[in-house]
């Protein structure tokens, strides 16, 4: 048996948003994403790559973009990374905006994993990629609504014979939702992909200053 056949689970991260959060309107503060309103988020308390306690309410001067990933993604979490970072590049200081990576991986997403993964794509240092025990990750993934599924197909075994090939390299299919929380800790913004940078950066302003 190969190590990657060891592997006891693999993640599939879905998005979906009831319809009674859905919002739009036509001032010159729409926002680009999705806008939820009365969004009971998961208060979370968690370490991240560097040993740190982190919260998505860990400084009430920041706006909070928080993503879903892990360290072994190939597909979309490279490009959400890129994308995130090019809508921080231009005129976002990181002192008003840090930015939380939870993993739907926390059984390979050691510190060293984490820690290798923000080298690799140079993240500055408001960047924070975050796991914790599977029983504590589980409540934020349901509260932010990425459902992981494990690898014996449940719950969702309609997607089987696609991920059976997958499986074996330790490849996940999955999308990587993007939120705005504002400075108390809330949501207000869910971003899906195709991820626009200048829509993400237009609506972290626009969070940032209400």
């Amino acid at each position: 048996m190969s190590a990657y056949d060891s592997l006891p689970q693999a993640f599939l991260a879905g998005v979906s948003v009831a319809l009674l959060i859905l919002t739009s309107c036509g001032n010159p503060n729409h926002l680009a994403g999705t806008k939820l309103s009365n969004h009971e988020g998961y208060s979370y308390s968690l370490v991240d790559h560097r040993g740190r306690v982190v919260t998505n309410s860990s400084s009430k001067s920041k706006i909070t973009v928080l993503t879903f990933m892990f360290t072994r993604c190939t597909d979309v979490c490279p490009i959400v990374t890129s994308n995130i970072r090019t809508a921080l590049g231009d005129g976002l200081a990181t002192e008003r905006v840090q930015v939380h990576i939870v993993t739907v991986d926390p059984e390979q997403d050691t510190p060293e994993a984490m820690s290798q993964f923000v080298e690799k794509w140079n993240l500055p240092s408001n960047w924070s990629f975050i796991s914790g025990k599977e029983q504590d990750l589980r409540p934020i993934w349901n509260s932010y609504f990425v459902n992981p599924v494990n690898s014996n197909g449940s719950p969702k075994t309609g997607i089987d014979s696609l991920k059976s090939a997958l499986d074996r390299r330790y490849k996940v299919i999955h999308t990587a939702p993007v939120f705005i929380l504002d400075r108390d800790g809330v949501a207000r913004v869910l971003h899906t992909n195709p991820i626009k940078p200048m829509e993400l950066a237009k609506d972290i302003e626009i969070i940032g200053t209400r």
